[in-house]
């Protein structure tokens, strides 16, 4: 290259993603490791991913005064509270979970999915349409194990989606304080 630097290596006629380390410890607790395919990649020991629908939230309880993603939201001049506007995101972000069911079916393998390290999915202010568009997502990725931590369970039941029933196969459910 002309700035001297090395080329970088090939894989299969495509750039191999450039993976950088998190900067800081909210980014690293956010989920960040930095790949190619945003997510795909995480620091969270207990999940394979991270998955964001949206970024944003809204302080609800004592448990919220030192939040990792609010910190790491700053970074990137997300603002954050009852009446900012949510971090939205392109197709392409959304195809993201689709690659990993393929793989995770071809594979036989278990993937599990952290959803909304940034956010929370029972968030009343969430994005027109964003809830309902990860429920037809999550739908359509049975081969991956999507967990979904809220502070917000006294929402969940007029929010969760009407073919809810006994919950979807593929979703782990919990409530943190």
């Amino acid at each position: 290259a002309a700035s001297g630097a090395p080329t970088p290596p090939r894989a299969r006629g495509r750039r191999r993603p450039q993976l950088r380390p998190a900067r800081s410890r909210a980014m690293l607790l956010a989920g960040y490791c930095w790949s190619a395919d945003m997510g795909e990649k995480t620091g969270i020991s207990w999940t394979d991913a991270t998955f964001n629908p949206w970024w944003g939230c809204t302080k609800v309880s004592p448990a919220c005064d030192h939040c990792y993603a609010e910190v790491a939201a700053a970074r990137f001049g997300t603002a954050w509270g009852r009446a900012a506007p949510r971090r939205t995101f392109g197709d392409k972000h959304w195809y993201a979970p689709r690659r990993w069911n393929a793989r995770a079916a071809r594979d036989g393998a278990t993937f599990r999915v952290f959803c909304a390290s940034m956010a929370d999915v029972f968030d009343v202010d969430a994005p027109e349409g964003a809830r309902d568009r990860l429920w037809a997502l999550i739908r359509e990725t049975p081969a991956l194990t999507w967990l979904l931590l809220t502070k917000r369970i006294g929402n969940a039941s007029r929010m969760l989606p009407v073919d809810w029933g006994d919950g979807y196969p593929n979703v782990q459910l919990g409530i943190t304080a």
